[in-house]
């Protein structure tokens, strides 16, 4: 803010010197020049504007309107001019409307110079007034002047005291004829009756029923009003007793609610809540859920819930239990509400908890009938005819070999070889039941071969003469041991029927006859 700025505006400068139109008690002190220069000046603030015109024969006394809606306050007020710093203003900030500011000399005791000038502003950045007030006295000065928004309330001249500051002032504001210092009830209604105390009969008994306000300060203008009224709305014309209240203002639990409108009249409930809406109140309701079970017995008292069903038996019914269940999962939260699941497993991710579903693996077909029931097997396919399907089956033809190190994966058990009616040859081999085991005809003195299933790799006999073609003897008397060994070890390309030491033997024979 630039005190340049102030010259900017139209020049509206006003001079002037005027008499406060404050009614004082008593004759005003003779507070001003004629005492003597002043060493302090006290003002009350207020929102005054500078005065439209003045004439009074003095150009020394300043008043120049910057921006006047901004006078309300809080205020701060700064010093300028080729004086500023040798006066202090106290308070200079936060001044609000009525306040008092006080004006001294920036040297205790000293006389104030010969003027000084002041700007009001809105927290120092909206100038709203300045002021220029001689205090040399060669202009008038005295208590009650007005200075725009600023009134002079105290004079203390060099050598005065604080006697020279002004009396209060007397006034009757509501006009009741009553001085506002001794009246009781302020604000009284144009015209109205008062007593002495300045009190008319509206402002002591409002419902007129003859029974004072509890707060009344007084009895109000003849015939006036007794005691102190417990129901102070009465309506116009009922009779009240002594407490002021009438048959339909009568309250017996005393909880702020008349009788005819309190839906427990004999207890105490202010709020009237009524959970079940039957207008008895809950204080006084045996049932408050109306669901014909008493609320001593009922395990959800503002919940209806006539089976009073308990899914985990807490105490706590279903309808009002947050968690059904027990199993700490609310059950907002809860994909089994009433099964207690902790873990919340889910296996077909369908918002269904895996303990309350009865299709785990959403594949139509019930859990109770499903050969797989955490994996989707719509056609129930059973390869071993074991109970479990082959999605979850980790068997599938039962050999005792795991699916995934299965190399003859579809192993019928017992299988077809031998074919010949002779039945299992000398030292040959067989899969004969699911014991994993093959099975041996009686073999030759010293043979100590037994062989299983993990052996093959998950192949019976006739399995492994597909897979390595074996000739027919094989099929038709079991796999001797030494294509059993060749299969094991990985050589397993067979080169004829004849793997066994019988079978050598024979060729060795027919080689001599030769």
């Amino acid at each position: 803010m630039h005190r340049s700025k102030r010259f900017h505006f139209p020049a509206i400068v006003i001079l002037y010197f005027l008499s406060s139109s404050t009614v004082w008690g008593g004759d005003p002190p003779a507070c001003g020049c004629a005492d003597g220069k002043p060493t302090r000046l006290t003002f009350q603030y207020g929102d005054n504007l500078c005065p439209g015109t003045y004439s009074n024969g003095t150009t020394k006394h300043e008043c120049t309107p910057y921006a006047p809606e901004y006078l309300g306050g809080p205020v701060e007020i700064t010093q300028f001019g080729q004086d500023a710093g040798k006066f202090v203003v106290t308070p200079s900030r936060g001044i609000e409307i009525g306040d008092s500011v006080t004006v001294t000399n920036a040297i205790v005791g000293n006389r104030l110079d010969w003027y000084f000038n002041i700007d009001i502003t809105n927290g120092a950045v909206v100038l709203a007034q300045s002021l220029e007030i001689h205090t040399s006295c060669s202009s008038p000065l005295s208590v009650g002047d007005q200075f725009g928004s600023m009134q002079l309330v105290e004079f203390i001249p060099e050598g005065g005291s604080d006697a020279c500051a002004s009396p209060p002032p007397v006034t009757d504001a509501d006009d009741d004829g009553v001085l506002d210092d001794n009246d009781a009830c302020l604000a009284t209604a144009a015209n109205d009756l008062v007593d002495g105390f300045g009190c008319s009969q509206a402002q002591v008994d409002s419902d007129g029923d003859g029974v004072c306000n509890e707060d009344a300060p007084a009895s109000g203008p003849a015939p006036g009003c007794m005691g102190s009224d417990a129901c102070p709305n009465t309506p116009q014309g009922e009779a009240v007793n002594a407490d002021g209240c009438s048959d339909t203002q009568f309250d017996t639990d005393n909880d702020g609610v008349t009788d005819a409108e309190d839906n427990c009249p004999l207890d105490g409930n202010p709020n009237q809540e009524d959970n079940d809406t039957d207008d008895i109140g809950d204080v006084c309701d045996l049932d408050d859920d109306n669901d014909t079970v008493d609320d001593v017995a009922d395990n959800c008292p503002f919940d209806a819930n006539t089976d009073q069903a308990n899914a985990d038996g807490d105490g706590l019914g279903d309808v009002c239990d947050p968690d059904d269940d027990n199993d700490n999962v609310l059950d907002g939260d809860d994909n089994c509400p009433i099964d207690a699941n902790q873990d919340q497993a889910n296996n077909d991710g369908d918002g269904e908890g895996d303990v309350c579903d009865g299709d785990d693996d959403n594949d139509n077909v019930a859990d109770g009938d499903d050969n797989c029931p955490l994996d989707a097997n719509t056609t129930q396919d059973d390869a071993d005819n074991d109970g479990l399907g082959d999605v979850c089956d980790p068997d599938d033809d039962s050999d005792l070999v795991a699916d995934g190190d299965d190399v003859c994966p579809a192993t019928a058990i017992p299988e077809a070889v031998p074919t010949s009616s002779r039945g299992l040859g000398r030292n040959r081999w067989t899969l004969a039941d699911t014991d994993g085991s093959f099975t041996q005809a009686p073999p030759q003195a010293g043979s100590t071969f037994a062989f299983t299933t993990a052996d093959t790799r998950g192949c019976s006999c006739e399995q492994i003469i597909d897979a390595a073609g074996l000739g027919k003897g094989h099929r038709k008397r079991g796999c001797s041991t030494g294509a059993m060994l060749e299969w094991i070890s990985g050589d397993d390309d067979g080169d004829s029927d004849s793997d066994s030491d019988s079978d050598k033997k024979k060729k060795k024979k027919k080689k001599k006859k030769k």
